[in-house]
């Protein structure tokens, strides 16, 4: 079981733009549909009017989810870095604290000679 959630959120992060684009272009077709069916529009001015409203609605919802996707790929991007950078932080501290305890050590072999 633990194995098919694995490979699935590995398979969710390399589609995630086509995931978000799919999501996107049913909430569209939704609102499209939630404004044509409370409108049966009387004149040509109400249709004209429900008409802008979708095409707004298309405007805004696109532009929101656009940022969306691209504000969810620049968070992985930005916590890839840091985890990269501090894994690189946390090597170098090791080897730093490795050849403070061997200069240390034969600092003290030095003294005890004398």
């Amino acid at each position: 079981g633990k194995m098919k959630y694995v490979s699935f959120f590995e398979w969710l992060e390399r589609n995630q733009e086509q995931v978000a684009a799919v999501f996107h272009g049913i909430h569209v077709q939704a609102s499209r549909m939630a404004i044509t069916t409370n409108a049966g529009a009387a004149t040509p001015e109400e249709a004209i009017e429900n008409e802008q409203k979708v095409m707004l609605l298309k405007l805004t919802s696109q532009d929101s989810s656009d940022r969306t996707i691209l504000g969810g790929l620049e968070r992985a991007e930005l916590a890839q870095r840091s985890h990269d950078a501090t894994a690189e932080s946390h090597s170098l501290w090791k080897r730093q604290g490795f050849d403070d305890l061997s200069s240390g050590a034969m600092q003290w072999k030095f003294l005890l000679r004398q």
